[in-house]
């Protein structure tokens, strides 16, 4: 064991990254408000270094607040994850002039997709917003989107579940050819109702 690492600290899954038992959520948390950056660095300083955030969270502002504080801190000691699939905000703007493929129209506001392409754009953005070459832990955001979008319209078949896995299939591939190249640490799934 590491003797600079704390004891109490757990491993996180199978990553073998070993990690304080409580972690930041960054939902809500944005660039510019000093509570939030007071908040943040408290939980670094009192050895927190399990972050988590999103591209989608304050439209990256999020983001932005967690990069600006890990130039302070060394990088080594913090762990973060981060997630993408949520079209909103400076997204929307980008997708309706992009055209992505496989984007979810949910709702007057909320798009969502997972497609490669668009995944792509997510993760270089949160690597210049958290100002890091590599996102330790990627995820995707709630791919049952797609489902529960489709449930709206008509009852489920078997081919819309078919066409989830499809879809989940091309983001890992996407994302399994990220870890090959260094640009990620981990992947997997953030959801609300797999």
């Amino acid at each position: 064991m590491n003797p600079k690492i704390p004891a109490f600290f757990r491993t996180l899954g199978s990553t073998g990254l070993r990690c304080h038992p409580l972690g930041f959520g960054c939902y809500r948390i944005a660039e510019g408000v000093t509570e939030h950056e007071a908040s943040l660095q408290n939980y670094l300083d009192r050895g927190g270094n399990l972050i988590d955030t999103s591209t989608n969270y304050t439209d990256g502002q999020s983001e932005k607040l967690v990069g600006k504080l890990l130039t302070t801190t060394p990088c080594h000691k913090s762990i973060v994850v981060t997630k993408a699939g949520y079209i909103q905000g400076q997204n929307m703007a980008l997708a309706q002039d992009r055209l992505f493929p496989e984007v979810v129209k949910y709702g007057e506001g909320l798009w969502h997709c997972i497609h490669p392409d668009f995944l792509e754009t997510q993760l270089s953005a949160s690597c210049q917003r958290l100002q890091q070459d590599r996102i330790d832990i990627f995820l995707l955001h709630n791919p049952e989107y797609f489902l529960s979008h489709r449930a709206h319209q008509r009852a489920l078949n078997n081919q819309d579940h078919d066409e989830f896995y499809q879809r989940i299939s091309r983001a890992f591939r996407f994302l399994e050819d990220q870890t090959k190249k260094g640009t990620i640490g981990w992947y997997g799934i953030s959801s609300n109702h797999y």
